[in-house]
């Protein structure tokens, strides 16, 4: 869930969201009564995201399952009723197994995260373009506290202004991060070119 909430286009996250036929809705309604548990499902995440370059609201259903699991029958025909259900709706879906984000991808979008957390990212992205199409061009080479400083002292910018942007340049996906190593400011930095 962090990975998404990373995501700069994702601006919500619903966790056993339930999905109905109107007209089930409209029956229950009518008769006075709640709707059967049959005439429902719930999908383990729903993601509100804008989409660019319009920002449209687009929606998107996760089912998660435990890693390793073997998927019954039942499961896979849970799994199409789900896409073909959201489908009608105009949404997606994607089946994600639970260990889809590995312990040290999940640390290294936190500590991302916890940089840019309280920011308004979309109005630093051009900002934050320049910058990474700066860091690209020049060494990376060091750690990530070393190679930030450098960056920051070339730019004449705060230190912590360059984990910023260099944050919100990951979260759009202009730099991309090698999340099989340690993200940290005394770990060397692994910029997937």
């Amino acid at each position: 869930m962090l990975a998404l909430a990373f995501n700069p286009y994702v601006v919500d996250i619903r966790e056993q969201f339930p999905i109905y036929e109107q007209e089930a809705y409209n029956r229950a309604v009518r008769a006075g009564r709640r709707m059967f548990e049959a005439d429902k499902m719930s999908i383990d995440i729903v993601v509100t995201l804008v989409l660019p370059p319009d920002y449209r609201i687009h929606y998107h259903g996760i089912s998660v399952k435990l890693a390793g699991a073997d998927l019954s029958e039942k499961d896979e025909a849970r799994h199409q009723r789900e896409e073909e259900a959201l489908g009608k709706l105009g949404w997606t879906w994607e089946f994600m197994p639970s260990n889809a984000y590995s312990a040290l991808e999940f640390s290294n979008y936190l500590v991302m995260y916890r940089t840019i957390r309280d920011q308004d990212v979309f109005a630093q992205y051009e900002e934050a373009d320049a910058f990474a199409e700066y860091v690209k061009k020049r060494s990376t080479n060091g750690t990530l506290g070393s190679v930030m400083r450098r960056i920051a002292k070339q730019l004449a910018v705060p230190e912590d202004r360059a984990h910023e942007l260099f944050s919100i340049a990951a979260s759009f996906g202009m730099l991309r991060v090698d999340h099989t190593k340690p993200f940290r400011d005394d770990e060397a930095l692994h910029v997937l070119r």
